[in-house]
């Protein structure tokens, strides 16, 4: 057996080093980077529900309290490797443990030289390679430890001893951070279930076994999967709604469509056949998979691929015709991973499971490729008891090695993926480790709503700097989490491509940002005048609240004298006007540009009170509050018919519209059949997209409407697109009826208001008389001023609105008591209205509890177990001397 396990260990470890590039960090795409800033990294795990450091701060969509199940490769790690190495270390050992948990898995059911045979299958297949072309860790962790999971559950399930429920324990502990994203581990738990069931109803295993390996996985992953819960039950539609997603996730489902075929299942090809990436050296956009491509056209190569899939299925009809019971309750697992790959891109579950299962591919291919490994050695076990042993094993490992050959010539991993993060960037973390953490940070140029970023030393991908800045960052690849991080998106691009300073301002405060970090670095493949790095920087030069404290290389510092300072956070107003209605999506707050800080109370709108001798209006009601139309028309929060049109611009006149003047849009059109239209506004001067979303699907004729807001008032000409865009082959069909331009009088509708107070007292704020203690993402203790011509109305906690923030006070007796009405203020932030006896407050975001009810319950189980286990040792009647 060891000598097997060896051979295996040793092709994996070779193939981990044929893959290594010295003097390289492993970044790009998608990624965890914790090595950036270790210290950092744990606090933010360890208070994993409340994730601050997202932008304006944002419920964990992921599962990012997993990442506690890493620290025992990731605290030696960065004590022992230098930064660079710590990435490749652990997909390195992932690569060896995955191979290794399939042969001990299968030696439990057949020799170990078909384990070794199902080992080597699960090293050497396509699925693999795709995983780790583009590694994320969450990937490798489930390649490394699905396999010991079903290996100790079978341990579990077949002798029941204390010990292998430990060790059950520890698996799915150590399997934990396939949960980053947690479908992946819905998936993987639910086959895990699935193989229990069908043992015991073949009567391998009794049923009160399969009930405890549910329970013990749900025990073990309690500490994350009950925030988790949290967010579905509470945000999981946001993420659908988020514009990243509407744009991005229809194409995801028609590529994963087009791989959805038997043909790409039975080799286990994925959705990235499809995919590209920007070559540094070229400067232009390549396929993703060159070399693989060229190397699958050769027919003997795809013959090798197809010929593996067959002996896995000679495997389960083996196994049908033995009616091996322990084989055969692996065959439900194969069913639920084929029936993943090719139906799942064709379900329509609704927003919420379409967003979840876009990318089948990465939910259900580790299941197949385990499978088929299994299955595969299930079926070299009947070959070699009819041919000699030595020379099936020789020849299955010379056809898989030349099936994935090109991973032995260092095609495992991306070359785009290997990188050396220039020196700047750790100046960059170093300056922001000496100020204050509970700052906000945005990044400049804000070229793209999408995140995704292009920086010119050769990175590619969703971003690394929040893994080494202990501040907030409003970066775009947080705007699916939570909308007011989108919302920002759209207010503060409309500041800079608009290069109006006192708006670019007003953003600034409204969103209490401290810092902005200029990157020179980051280019825009598509369009380099979009960056408007120049215009930005001419804009805040002019300001009188911006002033550049540093540069590092092509990197500019600048800090923000706020209006409205926050300790972490924190500040207190009295007298907050209220503005109404609420908007979910905008482009511009026109009420915090005229009044400041403000409060929206819907219950009192209209109403009026009696104050110091007159009447005053309790609201100021903005008709045209939001005229946002950059989402879908599903998303449009005012009426285009009660929008007052003007001129008819006529089609010659587009490249000529002036950009000081707004104008509504009008597309009649109807889709027949594939994607539908996709309608983008190219402006000419900044050469960029100021607004881009798909026209409605469906064979019924449409009337669709966009705003197009003034821009920058010496900008000259628009360019309209509709374009028919095909993926994954499927064929787009669209009729266009019509499209009209008119404008419109932009400003006379949002600056409009009523209810108007005239005489209103303006707010003031105090923010040095009070004391702010906040030692954890979830947790705030605020002592308020004592003096008494100063009496608070209204506390201020600068972090995106959201229920689970909870306060309760201690008053000017020691008396216990709750805070008033949770309300929503500038339309992001979260405020509590107070009653002037409250001289303590307490916040807490109550969500975070489950992680630590999870870890309590986990530590419960834990001990229980190791006593239980002492108790029946110390039973056992001595040995005989």
């Amino acid at each position: 057996m060891k000598k097997y396990a060896l051979i295996l260990a040793a092709m994996s470890l070779a193939l981990a080093w044929l893959n290594f590039t010295p003097g390289t960090m492993l970044s790009g795409w998608d990624t965890l980077q914790p090595e950036l800033n270790l210290p950092l990294y744990i606090g933010r795990i360890f208070w994993g529900v409340w994730q601050q450091h997202q932008g304006l701060g944002a419920v964990a969509s992921q599962a990012h309290a997993v990442e506690l199940a890493r620290l025992w490769y990731l605290l030696p790690a960065t004590i022992i490797l230098p930064e660079n190495l710590v990435r490749w270390g652990f997909f390195g050992l992932m690569l060896v443990l995955g191979p290794l948990g399939t042969y001990f898995f299968l030696n439990k059911i057949v020799r170990k030289e078909a384990a070794f045979a199902g080992g080597l299958f699960y090293l050497l297949n396509l699925g693999t390679m795709q995983h780790f072309y583009l590694p994320l860790e969450m990937f490798a962790t489930g390649f490394a430890f699905l396999p010991w999971l079903f290996w100790a559950a079978l341990n579990y399930l077949e002798r029941g001893r204390s010990r292998d429920l430990l060790i059950l324990i520890l698996i799915f502990l150590l399997s934990a951070p396939m949960a980053h994203t947690p479908t992946l581990w819905f998936v993987n738990f639910g086959a895990l279930v699935l193989f229990a069931v069908v043992l015991a109803v073949a009567k391998v295993t009794p049923w009160r076994k399969v009930g405890q390996i549910f329970i013990i996985g749900l025990v073990a992953n309690a500490f994350w999967l009950l925030p988790s819960l949290y967010f579905i039950f509470n945000h999981a539609g946001d993420v659908a709604v988020s514009h990243i997603s509407q744009q991005f996730t229809p194409r995801a489902v028609a590529t994963n469509r087009e791989f959805a075929d038997f043909a790409d299942v039975a080799l286990i090809r994925g959705y990235l056949f499809d995919w590209g990436h920007f070559d540094f050296v070229s400067r232009q956009f390549v396929d993703l998979f060159p070399v693989w491509k060229a190397h699958l056209s050769q027919w003997f190569v795809s013959a090798i691929g197809y010929g593996a899939f067959v002996m896995a299925i000679a495997g389960v009809i083996i196994t049908i015709w033995r009616r091996e019971k322990k084989a055969l309750a692996f065959l439900p697992v194969l069913v639920l991973a084929l029936g993943g790959l090719i139906f799942g891109p064709s379900l329509n579950l609704g927003s919420i499971f379409d967003e979840a299962l876009r990318f089948p591919f990465t939910k259900f291919s580790l299941l197949l490729m385990l499978a088929l490994a299994f299955y595969f050695g299930l079926a070299i076990e009947f070959l070699l008891k009819r041919a000699g042993q030595r020379q099936v094993i020789i020849l299955i490992t010379v056809l898989l090695m030349i099936y994935l050959w090109p991973a032995f010539n260092g095609n495992l991993i991306c070359g785009c993926e290997r990188v050396q993060i220039p020196a700047e960037y750790q100046q960059v973390f170093n300056y922001f480790a000496s100020r204050d953490p509970s700052g906000r940070i945005a990044p400049f140029p804000v070229d793209t709503m999408y995140g995704w970023g292009y920086y010119s030393w050769g990175y590619e991908g969703a971003g690394f700097r929040w893994f080494g800045l202990p501040q907030a960052l409003l970066d775009r690849e947080f705007d699916r989490w939570m909308s007011p991080n989108e919302n920002y998106y759209w207010e503060i691009s409309q500041a800079v491509y608009s290069k109006n300073l006192p708006l670019f301002e007003s953003v600034l405060n409204k969103y209490r940002i401290n810092w902005l970090l200029v990157d020179g670095n980051i280019i825009n493949p598509s369009s380099p005048k979009a960056l408007y790095t120049d215009e930005l920087e001419q804009m805040m030069a002019k300001s009188g609240i911006i002033s550049k404290v540093r540069e590092f290389g092509k990197i500019s510092v600048y800090q923000v004298q706020l209006k409205t300072p926050t300790k972490s956070f924190i500040s207190l107003a009295q007298n907050l006007p209220n503005i109404e209605p609420a908007y979910k999506w905008g482009n511009l707050d026109q009420a915090y540009f005229d009044n400041g800080d403000y409060m929206t109370i819907d219950d009192r709108k209209s109403k009026m009170v009696v104050e110091d001798g007159g009447s005053k209006a309790e609201s100021l009601v903005y008709p045209y509050r939001t005229l946002f139309s950059g989402k879908s028309q599903a998303d449009l929060e005012f009426d285009p018919a009660k929008i007052p049109l003007g001129e008819l611009i006529k089609p010659e006149d587009y490249h000529n519209l002036s950009h000081r003047d707004g104008y509504l849009i009008k597309i009649t059109a109807k889709n027949l059949s594939g994607m539908p239209f996709l309608f983008w506004v190219e402006d000419l001067n900044s050469r960029r997209a100021d607004l881009e979303t798909y026209l409605p699907a469906g064979r019924q004729v449409y009337q669709s409407y966009f705003v197009l807001p003034p821009m920058e008032f010496d900008g000259l000409g628009y360019t309209f697109h509709l374009d028919n865009q095909t993926f994954g082959g499927e064929t787009a069909q669209n009729e266009l009826e019509g499209m009209e331009v008119y404008r419109i009088n932009y400003w006379d509708l949002v600056q409009e208001r009523q209810e108007k107070d005239l005489n209103a007292k303006r707010y003031t704020l105090n923010t040095s008389s009070f004391a702010v203690e906040h030692p954890n993402p979830a947790w705030y203790r605020i002592d308020l001023p004592v003096s008494s011509n100063w009496q608070p109305e209204t506390i201020i906690l600068a972090q995106s609105f959201e229920p689970g923030w909870i306060g309760f006070s201690v008053g000017n007796m020691g008396e216990l008591g709750g805070l008033g009405k949770h309300i929503l203020v500038n339309n992001w932030a979260n405020g509590w209205q107070l009653s002037g006896n409250e001289r303590i407050i307490y916040l807490f975001f109550w969500p975070q509890a489950l992680e630590f009810v999870g870890l309590g319950v986990l530590g419960v189980f834990l001990a229980g177990i190791v006593f239980s286990g002492l108790r029946t040792g110390s039973r056992r009647p001595a040995a005989h001397q």
